[in-house]
């Protein structure tokens, strides 16, 4: 049976390197135990879904228009040359983006976990029948025919719902920061990246 080589005199056999029992100390232990246990989870309060949605749509609208409050202290022409100014300011397009990603992760979670139950198919036909105008997409023709000849089964489980825990460390990665996003001298830009006040009027 063949033998594994010698290492050089200056490595290190693994075997040689057994681990030593450790006895914590009594200041040590409370410590050792917030960092094992302390990803386990928190517990989360349900998402309402029309003030999940209304939070969702500010801050979607927050990341395309938002000035500093400051600035609008100032009245109309600062908002303005803020507007004018801010579009080169690479680390403020980065923050508007981030709360854009963060709007939809938001939303997603309501989506996956807010507390109503999934339309009928019947419903859904009827929705897509009453409202079909919104969208003038190729994927609505997909989604007419699976719910024309497609079906949920009785004894499928809803992967969706509320969730009672969360661990602290599940990190949020699904979401894009430029999905609605142009690119303007490099940049990415909100489509309607703060807009001139003159002729506004908030909540249009």
């Amino acid at each position: 049976m063949p033998t594994a080589p010698t290492p050089p005199d200056d490595w290190i056999r693994v075997e040689h390197q057994a681990a030593k029992a450790e006895v914590l100390a009594a200041a040590e232990v409370k410590p050792f135990l917030t960092w094992l246990f302390g990803d386990v989870g928190t517990k989360l309060k349900p998402l309402a879904l029309r003030e999940t949605a209304s939070v969702v749509r500010y801050l979607m609208w927050l990341a395309i228009a938002g000035v500093p409050k400051e600035i609008i202290s100032r009245g109309t022409e600062a908002v303005d040359g803020y507007c004018r100014n801010s579009r080169s300011d690479k680390q403020q397009v980065q923050k508007r983006n981030e709360v854009e990603a963060f709007a939809k992760i938001v939303w997603e979670d309501l989506l996956q976990s807010g507390p109503f139950k999934a339309s009928s198919n019947v419903a859904a036909k009827k929705f897509f029948k009453e409202h079909s105008g919104q969208w003038h997409h190729s994927w609505l023709q997909s989604v007419l025919d699976l719910l024309e000849k497609f079906e949920v089964p009785r004894n499928s489980v809803l992967p969706f719902g509320p969730k009672a825990m969360r661990a602290r460390g599940v990190a949020h990665s699904r979401v894009t920061p430029t999905s609605t996003l142009i690119s303007l001298n490099g940049l990415p830009q909100p489509m309607s990246y703060c807009e001139p006040q003159s002729g506004r009027r908030r909540g249009a």
